[in-house]
This record gives structure tokens, sequence and C-alpha cells, in this order.
């Protein structure tokens, strides 16, 4: 999918810089462009070939101008990856997912960009790389550039995703609250506390306040620290419920 997605840059001249504008690109390359307003559809855009005519239809409804960016650079994944396809699969989006990563983030370029990893670092950086910070955030999981190996990488992306989030919506205590909401709806119910807290993965500050937040919790006591993660505010956590 990196060798698709470099060669087309290579063959559209773009060399390893940054894509102001794929609709103005696009459609110097021929596609047909198109903008809709489904403010109750949940979906970003899709495409099609219609004879010889690449189309992509991106609803203007749904995000920013850099979340559009990655939809337009995903819907060209699929008409570069699968377009003789009739019925896409999970594992297809996914593949255009990838395309699209590659193709507005060059690999050389990001390696040498990600000088730091925090939050408000992928912030600008994804000023720069016109895409959404998250989009900037999974490109260097993948790339494997968050930590010394598996764990630390995935552990380093979860943590950086909530605290962009936050950044994005300005409600921590929202946050928060969705979780004592949840907590409170479940703690009869042992056996959906229990996977609940299993499937949680938290930095320490906020296991802290969920300790706070409910006496039940004192139940899951078991707690497996990770090695620690240079400027993650703590590891990752993994519970164990104690019938």
């Amino acid at each position: 999918i990196q060798e698709k997605a470099e060669f087309l840059r290579e063959n559209w001249g773009l060399g390893e810089g940054v894509v102001d504008n794929m609709v103005s690109l696009l459609e110097k390359h021929g596609f047909c462009l198109f903008t809709v307003a489904w403010e109750e559809k949940k979906i970003d855009g899709f495409s099609q070939m219609i004879g010889s005519r690449p189309i992509i239809i991106i609803n203007g409804k749904r995000g920013t101008k850099q979340r559009r960016q990655f939809s337009i650079a995903h819907e060209l994944g699929h008409l570069v990856l699968h377009r003789d396809v009739k019925e896409l699969t999970d594992e297809m989006e996914k593949e255009a997912d990838e395309f699209a990563g590659c193709f507005l983030m060059p690999e050389r370029m990001i390696r040498a960009d990600l000088i730091r990893r925090d939050a408000d670092y992928f912030v600008e950086l994804s000023k720069k790389w016109q895409v959404s910070p998250q989009a900037l955030l999974e490109r260097s999981k993948n790339l494997k550039l968050l930590g010394r190996n598996e764990e630390e990488n995935e552990a380093r992306r979860h943590s950086l995703y909530q605290k962009l989030n936050r950044k994005a919506t300005g409600e921590d205590s929202d946050i928060i609250c969705s979780i004592r909401a949840a907590l409170a709806l479940i703690e009869t119910d042992a056996e959906k506390a229990e996977q609940f807290l299993r499937d949680l993965r938290l930095p320490v500050k906020e296991l802290q306040h969920l300790f706070v937040m409910t006496a039940n919790l004192a139940r899951y006591e078991q707690i497996d620290h990770m090695e620690d993660i240079n400027d993650v505010e703590g590891t990752q956590m993994s519970f164990a419920f104690e019938k």
C-alpha cells in the first residue's frame, strides 16, 4: 500500500511535500469531486468509477477541513486499491485508511518531523501536514514511532489519543463523568463490571480519579504496570476482577 501511495505521489510530481488541497489536486488529475450535506448520516464520503471517470462525494457536514482532506485521500485509496471490488469489507476500509496516511504523510518526512511526542506538538505538526492530530498520531503509531516496543507504541497512542480528544472538545470533566455514569449503570452486574474494567487502558492520574469516584472499585485491586513510557502520565493499566 505504501509503495502504491509513493508511486502515485511521484507520478503526480508531489515529491515528499505537504498536500495543501486534495480537492484541487484530484480535480487537476481528472477526478470529479462533489460535496453534499448529510447531517443525519454518519458517513464521510464514498467513491465510484462511472465509465472512466473517478467520482468522489464528501459529506460537508462531517468534521473539519483536515478531516475532509483525509476522507478524500481515503476515497482515493479505494479507487486505487479496490476499484473493481463491488462490496467493501472492514479490512478494505483499513487499507484505504493506510493508503490515506501514506499518501498525505510520507514516512521519511514524518520520521524527521516527529521530534516530540506530546499532544501539543501533534496539534502543531498536524497544521503543517493539513491533517487532523488524530490522523498524524495514527500514522506515527503505524510507523512505530511512539515507543521502544509494540506495547509502548500502543500505550502511548492510546494516552495521546485521549488527550487530543480532550483538547478538541475542552470537556475533560465530561469525559470523567461519562465513565462515572457507565460504572454506576453496571456496578450491580459483576460480569459487565469485570469486562469494562479489563478493557480500560488509563494513565495513572485518571485511574486515581476513578478510585475516588466509587468505593466499588476497591474490588478491582490488581494493577499491572508496564515499563515507564517517557512523557506519558503513567503506564497502561490492566485490571483483575476479584470475585
